[in-house]
């Protein structure tokens, strides 16, 4: 069996859905693989479990760097369930407390309650970060794949009259860095760190110039999804089969074959073996089987060793899910937080959990007086490839340092699996994303993953491309669906500056 498509989408994640449904809608025969069972949620004993923990950011906000697909699309598509919080975020350590919420002043009066003397000094550096972030934006939408432009001698010299501007803000928040606290550039760290796909170490130069923008980001809003965040990709995947595009899911890739007029993806379902054609094809990079797939010939071989240099110093996720009485949780925990479990004045991963939890009220994810809880903490292996002791092992940590702040945790259990928490780390990669160190250098931005490939007609998507988080996923969508095809009515960034 063997049918033809303009254009084939292979991903799981949230990025794969925005670019089926932004190519479909531009009129395209469009087919969407979604390859094995990665579940877009977890429910159990009445309690819904957000799988993929990203904080929903840059939706109903008119911030210049977000796209108007996230404005007009995404949010207009989910906007009864999408709750704007304040605070958006929050940051714990063993003797601190901020609330990082909409209003600067009141962030401000936060850090000095908790940092005394130094409100001034944060408030230039709130200055400075809000300058950056607005270079940063306008950067972005001049070059939305973030990538150093080096096609033709016009994209350069554009690229440079914007870098520019980018390089002078960039060092002026640097500046503005020194002298602050360790412990306070800790909770920078934790809150940029949160909000993206990238390891932020400001104390220490590993930063970005995306680092400034996470800052500011909650000041934009932060938001809540009511009933789980597979609300966003359920609504995503009935607009784009409406628009008649095709899905298949569950299903096992055994090949893909690229030539420069078609692409061919062999798979196998439930006892069927078929074959589709495509024009052209988009892949997530979470794929599991990218490399082994696609790159595995020579011409793809260079791209796959970069691809898995980035990787060998990445974290990756574990989470523990738990249905809690919402009398063992503080009255005053937001939604996400950020908890360094300990202050040595240096930012790491592995001793960092991050929160997600339900909205008191909220039934359509806990019953009536008890809430869900995802503790999530970075370890230095992808969790398939760990033992079960070894995970045991994370999960009793994690849960150890959690009662360290939640003293009445353990005792307001209502509901934990730890062997299922085990199985859905393992199974989740297609959803979830890792987390690599910034570099210590301006240019490491610009050195995320393009969206092309070494195959005219492949193009890459998924949230490891920017290092952007929620927002990241949306827009890598947005510009591999413009790179297929997709015209800029639908969605896509303006075709003229395709030729980055």
């Amino acid at each position: 069996m063997t049918k033809s498509y303009d254009v084939i989408v292979i991903g799981n994640d949230l990025s794969s859905l925005v670019a089926t449904e932004l190519v479909s809608r531009s009129g395209k025969k469009t087919l969407l693989i979604k390859e094995g069972k990665v579940p877009d949620v977890y429910s159990e004993s009445g309690y819904t479990f957000n799988l993929d923990t990203s904080i929903p950011a840059g939706l109903g906000t008119l911030d210049a760097v977000v796209h108007p697909y996230l404005e007009n699309d995404l949010y207009q598509m989910n906007r009864a369930a999408l709750k704007m919080l304040n605070p958006g975020l929050q940051i714990i350590t063993p003797s601190h407390r901020v609330d990082v919420g909409r209003e600067r002043e009141g962030l401000i009066r936060d850090i000095e309650r908790e940092f005394p003397g130094s409100s001034s000094r944060v408030n230039e550096l709130y200055d400075a970060a809000e300058t950056m972030a607005l270079v940063f934006s306008r950067f972005t939408l001049e070059n939305p794949f973030l990538c150093i432009p080096w096609r033709s001698l016009k994209t350069m010299t554009r690229f440079v009259k914007a870098f520019i501007p980018l390089r002078r803000e960039h060092l002026k928040f640097v500046r503005r860095l020194e002298g602050l606290d360790d412990t306070l550039i800790c909770l920078l760290d934790a809150q940029a760190s949160g909000l993206s796909d990238r390891l932020h170490r400001c104390g220490d130069g590993y930063l970005t110039p995306a680092t400034p923008y996470f800052l500011n980001l909650p000041l934009k809003g932060l938001f809540y999804c009511a009933g789980g965040k597979h609300l966003i990709a359920e609504s995503l995947t009935e607009r784009f089969l409406r628009q008649g595009a095709e899905c298949t899911s569950g299903c096992e890739i055994a090949g893909v074959d690229v030539d420069e007029g078609y692409c061919r993806v062999a798979w196998a379902a439930e006892g069927t073996v078929g074959e589709s054609l495509g024009e052209r094809l988009i892949v997530s990079s979470k794929w599991k089987k990218l490399c082994d797939c696609l790159l595995n010939d020579r011409k793809g071989r260079r791209f796959s060793q970069r691809l898995n240099r980035r990787r060998a110093k990445a974290f990756y996720p574990f989470t523990v899910h738990m249905g809690l009485f919402d009398k063992g949780i503080p009255e005053r925990l937001a939604e996400y937080a950020v908890i360094l479990c300990k202050e040595t004045g240096e930012f790491r991963i592995q001793e960092v959990i991050f929160l997600e939890l339900s909205q008191r009220g909220d039934t359509g994810r806990a019953p009536e007086g008890r809430r869900a809880l995802s503790a999530t903490r970075y370890i230095e292996e992808p969790p398939e490839r760990l033992g079960d002791e070894d995970l045991r092992r994370v999960a009793a940590d994690l849960l150890g340092d959690l009662e360290v702040f939640f003293p009445f945790l353990r005792e307001n259990v209502d509901y934990l699996d730890t062997e299922k928490c085990l199985t859905l780390s393992r199974s989740c990669g297609e959803l979830t994303g890792c987390k690599i160190p910034a570099e210590r250098n301006i240019l490491s931005v610009l050195d995320c993953l393009p969206n092309r490939t070494p195959f005219e007609n492949v193009f890459l998507t998924g949230d490891e491309l920017l290092g952007m988080g929620f927002i990241g996923e949306v827009l890598s969508g947005i510009n591999a669906a413009s790179l297929a095809g997709a015209s800029p009515a639908a969605g896509g960034r303006d075709e003229k500056r395709n030729d980055d």
